[in-house]
C-alpha cells in the first residue's frame, strides 16, 4: 500500500469538511494525515519525516475517514470528531445499539444531512448515511457483535 502525506492545503479542507459536517467551532488535530486511495489515516505528528514510497507497510496509524464519495468518519474518527460535533448526532437506546452492533438500519423520525455520528450513553459508536428515515449501517462485519 501506497501512503501519502496530505498537504496543508489537503488538510485544511479535510478539517473543514469535517466542521461543516458537525458544525464543529474549534478543530486543531495534532496530527499528520496521510491518504490511501480513500482511506485517510491520522498517525503522529513526529512520523513525518518518514519516506513511504520506499517501504511496503500494510498499515499505519489510526484509520480515521473514508472519503470515496462523500466523508465517512470511521469508528475511530467518530470517537475523535464526536465530542467536539453539535450537529448530525444521533443518540440511540440500547435496542438500537444492539441493532446497529448487529449490522441492521436503524428507522430514525428525524432528519439529518449525509452522515450522522450515532451515540449510545457517552460513547461514540461509529457512523450511518441517513437516508430517508433510515440509517444506513457502515459497521465493519468483522467488528459485529451478536445480543442474546
Amino acid at each position: 500500500m501506497q501512503y501519502k502525506y496530505l498537504s496543508k492545503k489537503e488538510v485544511k479542507q479535510f478539517m473543514n469538511k469535517i466542521k461543516q459536517q458537525y458544525k464543529i467551532k474549534e478543530l486543531n488535530p495534532d496530527y499528520t494525515f496521510l491518504k490511501n486511495k480513500n482511506k485517510i489515516v491520522a498517525v503522529s505528528e513526529g512520523i513525518s519525516k518518514i519516506d513511504f514510497t520506499k517501504l511496503n507497510i500494510n498499515t499505519i496509524g489510526m484509520y480515521f475517514a473514508d472519503v470515496e464519495n462523500k466523508l465517512r468518519l470511521t469508528i475511530e474518527g467518530s470517537q475523535f470528531i464526536g465530542p467536539l460535533a453539535e450537529e448530525n448526532i444521533l443518540e440511540i437506546n440500547k435496542k438500537q445499539m444492539e441493532d446497529y452492533f448487529n449490522g441492521k438500519n436503524l428507522a430514525v423520525n428525524d432528519r439529518f444531512s449525509d452522515f450522522v455520528i450515532l451515540k449510545y450513553e457517552n460513547k461514540f459508536l461509529g457512523t450511518g448515511r441517513y437516508d430517508d428515515g433510515k440509517i444506513i449501517n457502515f459497521f465493519p462485519r468483522e467488528r459485529r457483535v451478536k445480543f442474546k
